[in-house]
């Protein structure tokens, strides 16, 4: 089950200084909004294990703390709307983002049950590795922060010419 809707995450757990009161409303606005998406977009929950991503659309990318603090409403609605704690062992939680349009920003909830989800990941790994093996040309990967990166010799800068200022 994967569904995506308009979210903008503004703040973290402790980095905006804002009032105990304006802190509640964004939370709670964060929370209904999860909520009714999943009432309206979710479909079957499985059943057993889970695996849960939690991925942020956005034009900039967050460093991985920072993630994990501005997806908390969402991860604690989603716990609530599976029926469970969120410090639960039946679910693993997983953060992502992507990069989006200037001022675009959506949350992307995904909920798979553990084998099915560890199958896409092998399924995924091995057609890196296949992709790799045989073109023998450097792959482009993506860094946690959704920054591209490409793998291969690295080019030494260009001397610098001319007489230093």
């Amino acid at each position: 089950m994967k569904f995506t809707f308009p979210l903008k995450l503004i703040g973290g757990l402790n980095n905006t200084r804002e009032h105990w009161r304006a802190r509640h409303r964004r939370v709670l606005r964060e929370k209904l909004m999860t909520a009714f998406a999943w009432r309206q977009l979710a479909g079957a929950t499985p059943s057993g294990r889970l695996v849960v991503t939690l991925a942020r659309i956005a034009p900039r990318a967050l460093d991985s703390d920072n993630l994990a603090g501005r997806m908390k409403a969402v991860r604690d609605q989603v716990a609530t709307c599976l029926g469970i704690d969120d410090g639960s062992d039946a679910v693993e939680w997983r953060y992502a983002q992507r990069k989006g349009l200037p001022n675009a920003h959506a949350v992307e909830v995904s909920v798979q049950a553990r084998a099915e989800w560890l199958a896409e990941e092998v399924a995924r790994l091995s057609a890196d590795a296949c992709s790799t093996r045989f073109t023998g040309a450097p792959q482009n990967e993506r860094t946690q922060s959704g920054a591209e990166v490409r793998t291969g010799r690295r080019v030494a800068p260009k001397p610098r010419q001319g007489p230093r200022p």
